[in-house]
């Protein structure tokens, strides 16, 4: 009997239960994980995927407001090194800007979405990803602080859509 399908803690010695049960290990089937782009519960709409990267006027949902980009700029910043938490060379200034985001011939530049990571080492791959499928998405890397970060701006982005929702409704009568 074969089962793929059963995620053993990562502290779980299983040496014991090699020899006891006959079982045999034959390696894992895939890596340790996986990577993901998450959107905190509260500010998705039902029929949300990746294509809604793919338009501007979707993606700008998930824009960091001018009054927060201080905020998250403070945070790309490793403050015992005082360097950028992303060293590859399409940083400029800790943060990617793929060519779509950039104003070209504009006014203002587009209001592409902020996508928060934590070390540029191990998700170097997302920039491609943004490439490859002309996503409007920029990324800053935000090292230890990306945690603390995402639950301070949603905490802040949920109180702006509730005191929007209540704006509307009180427009209404």
């Amino acid at each position: 009997m074969v089962n793929m399908e059963v995620w053993i803690p990562p502290q779980q010695d299983t040496s014991p239960l090699l020899s006891k049960y006959d079982v045999k290990e034959c390696g894992s089937i895939a890596p340790p994980g996986h990577f993901g782009w998450f959107v905190p519960e509260t500010l998705i709409r039902p029929d949300d995927n990746w294509l809604i990267f793919s338009k501007l006027e979707t993606a700008s949902r998930f824009a960091v407001d001018e009054a927060y980009l201080p905020i998250v700029k403070k945070f790309m910043i490793n403050t015992q090194t005082e360097e950028y938490y992303c060293h590859e060379a399409f940083c400029q200034h800790g943060m990617y800007i793929p060519e779509q985001c950039h104003g070209q011939g504009q006014q203002r530049s587009p209001n592409c979405a902020l996508l928060l990571a934590e070390y540029s080492d191990v998700t170097r791959f997302i920039k491609e990803h943004i490439d490859q499928m002309k996503l409007y998405v920029k990324v800053v890397w935000v090292g230890p602080n990306l945690k603390h970060l995402i639950k301070y701006l949603t905490k802040e982005y949920e109180h702006m859509l509730a005191q929007n929702s209540s704006a509307s409704i009180e427009n209404r009568y």
